[in-house]
């Protein structure tokens, strides 16, 4: 189960974006598109915004995650529980390293699941908890705050922190996609997939 993202350009200021997480069932298969939508998300010089209304799962986790913050309620749903599926969390999981730290990016990925809204800000996942009711006004009034930056000091800053950190790691992420392509077709994971969308 991943996320669909709906991207949308703030009107208010040019150098911030907005990114609305939405639960949706699909193929979970890594295809090159989704794994092109984290990295280009990942990569761009504006400040990306996550605000994320009911459950952001597995690549609508990594979505999350891979925005320079994210805006959820304690209500929210979240998590990786890619390994409950038979499937592996590798296309996202250099983007949650980088966001929460290797031992507990290991603990997460590793025990698969899903969490509450409060779980996941105590854990690093979103950077803001808000009440539900608070969440679009808020997310708002940061984007505002954020957008009275310079905007050639908010590029020159992201360049320089995704290099740094590798977010312009193409070959990293090329070789997650593989490996969860390749599993996603085992036997194993087929079948889990199969009950799951039966239910």
């Amino acid at each position: 189960v991943t996320c669909t993202p709906r991207m949308s350009t703030h009107p208010m200021k040019k150098n911030t974006r907005s990114l609305t997480v939405r639960l949706g069932r699909h193929q979970a298969e890594p295809t090159p598109r989704k794994v092109g939508e984290l990295r280009d998300v990942d990569g761009q010089l504006e400040v990306a915004l996550a605000r994320v209304q009911g459950a952001a799962i597995g690549g609508g986790c990594g979505l999350m995650v891979v925005c320079d913050f994210s805006f959820a309620h304690p209500e929210a749903k979240l998590g990786y529980p890619e390994v409950d599926l038979g499937i592996c969390p590798a296309v996202v999981a250099p983007f949650l390293v980088k966001r929460i730290g290797a031992g507990k990016a290991r603990a997460m990925l590793l025990a698969g699941g899903t969490m509450g809204g409060e779980a996941g800000f105590a854990a690093g996942l979103a950077t803001h908890l808000v009440p539900m009711d608070e969440l679009e006004s808020a997310t708002i009034a940061f984007a505002e705050r954020l957008g009275k930056g310079g905007p050639e000091a908010i590029s020159a800053t992201k360049r320089w922190l995704n290099e740094l950190d590798g977010s312009l790691d193409d070959e990293q992420l090329s070789k997650g996609a593989e490996i969860s392509a390749e599993l996603i077709q085992t036997e194993d994971a087929q079948a889990r997939l199969r009950t799951l969308f039966k239910r």
